[in-house]
């Protein structure tokens, strides 16, 4: 499991054990960083890279899985088609 995965669970398993004391707290409240880790839980799987590019080396440079295939790696960034223009 990865750590962006891992912190979301973590975060998840914390609420259900605060219960509902974790749902609407006072400043003061310990239990108040449940809800708050809760709430931010999938900036774990953001905050090193996202899960998928993470999946996507260990596949490639540690299990020797091919490269997913790509028409563009030989151009420029700005010579790639996108759909915003």
């Amino acid at each position: 499991m990865s750590i962006g995965l891992l912190g979301a669970r973590r975060a998840t398993i914390g609420m259900e054990l605060a219960g509902s004391s974790s749902v609407g707290w006072r400043p003061d409240d310990p239990t108040s960083q449940y809800g708050n880790d809760y709430l931010f839980r999938q900036a774990h799987c953001l905050g090193g890279g996202s899960t998928e590019m993470q999946r996507n080396i260990i596949s490639e440079r540690l299990l020797g899985m091919p490269r997913e295939r790509s028409e563009d790696c030989d151009r420029p960034f700005r010579d790639v088609p996108r759909t915003d223009r």
